[in-house]
């Protein structure tokens, strides 16, 4: 009896205890003003603790086909590891193309321009490729390369700003804002009426990045 009494207290209590999680969540998710910033800063916290930014191996398989593979968010974790490698393949050889391959949700913005600022600072010309899911900073990443840009058939690009803007003196958002509408009127031919500006997302086959001049190419599959 017992037991069966303290065994019904201890679900009660963990019912509470989950309870009382899932109403934070909530109100967190109602009052912080983005909450893909709170879940993407929480990711890349967890992601990245303890991480050590990986040594280049002269030896690796894709380096010596002057590949770079990105597959995760993209941060400051995958900024430091992309730039060296692309300043790595640069000093092996100044004129080789470089292959830079993207598949990712996105993520942040800074370090996408990192990468896009490397890219237009090294003489080796860099491939881009949108494979998969190629969203956000990942469409920026690949409409920023500096060779020929490519998708793959069944690749889907997403662009979207999702900044708002603001009437105080240095704030964040408006500059922001500017750089990547000037980003992509360097870049691309999105239609005037995208509003980079709002929550909306556009969501492109890789025919229709193709069209908006997102990418150059789309590449067929390998015959087999």
């Amino acid at each position: 009896m017992i037991e069966r009494v303290l065994r019904s207290l201890l679900l009660l209590s963990a019912a509470g205890a989950c309870a009382a999680v899932a109403w934070v969540v909530v109100e967190l998710w109602r009052t912080v003003d983005d909450p893909y910033w709170l879940v993407q800063t929480w990711v890349d916290a967890v992601v990245d603790a303890g991480a050590q930014a990986e040594a280049i191996d002269p030896n690796d398989p894709l380096l010596r086909q002057r590949m770079i593979v990105v597959t995760s968010s993209i941060n400051e974790r995958t900024s430091a590891h992309v730039i060296p490698r692309l300043h790595y393949l640069a000093r092996l050889d100044p004129r080789a193309p470089i292959d830079l391959i993207v598949s990712t949700t996105g993520g942040w913005r800074d370090s996408a321009f990192a990468i896009i600022d490397t890219m237009r600072a090294i003489p080796a010309p860099v491939n881009t490729w949108a494979l998969g899911g190629c969203y956000s900073a990942g469409a920026l990443i690949v409409a920023g390369g500096t060779g020929t840009r490519s998708a793959t058939p069944d690749a889907l690009l997403m662009v979207h700003a999702n900044l708002e803007d603001s009437d105080e003196p240095f704030a964040e958002e408006p500059r922001e804002l500017e750089r990547e509408e000037h980003f992509w009127k360097e870049h691309a031919r999105l239609p005037d009426d995208w509003a980079l500006d709002s929550d909306t997302s556009y969501y492109l086959t890789a025919d229709e990045a193709k069209q908006y001049g997102i990418v150059d190419v789309v590449r067929e599959h390998a015959p087999r």
